[in-house]
């Protein structure tokens, strides 16, 4: 047996089912049927699968849906309402509100955490990324009046 017989060998075994469904283009189909005409081992394997297509067919005949049934389903689903659960505007109302409610919660925490404070020799320093520094000086952070220096006028 020659490479290009065991090649043939595998190639017309692997399409005995499409052969069979004629699924074969009519140039595969003709070295297909030239194949079998000239080899007993798959003409076996042909006539072998021939016979189970058969016997299936006679079992299943009894539950073999009737014809137009893949129209009718199609028909029928493009028929059907559309989907019956909707999200009450309530709803939308309550979420909205909570994420609202958490957007700011979380802008405020932000500005907050951004706002850092140090004690150095008496002076409080709050630095704020957003609105620069300032210099408060007094005992325990408390700011002597007219201590305050705002944004600008401190150098970074």
């Amino acid at each position: 047996m020659t490479t290009h017989e065991s090649i043939d060998h595998g190639w017309v075994r692997e399409h005995i089912a499409t052969y069979l469904a004629g699924g074969l283009p009519e140039e595969e189909r003709a070295r297909f049927e030239a194949h079998i005409g000239g080899c007993g081992p798959c003409l076996e394997d042909l006539q072998d699968a021939q016979s189970t297509e058969r016997s299936l067919s006679k079992l299943l005949d009894a539950d073999r849906p009737k014809p137009g049934l893949e129209d009718r389903v199609i028909q029928s689903l493009r028929a059907a309402p559309g989907p019956r659960f909707r999200v009450p505007r309530t709803a939308y109302r309550v979420v909205s509100t909570i994420a609202a409610v958490l957007l700011i919660g979380v802008v405020g925490f932000v500005f907050d955490s951004g706002s850092l404070a140090k004690e150095s020799k008496g002076h409080v320093i709050h630095a704020n990324p957003l609105f620069g520094l300032s210099v408060r000086s007094g005992v325990e952070g408390r700011p002597a009046p007219g201590s305050e220096v705002g944004p600008g006028s401190v150098t970074r």
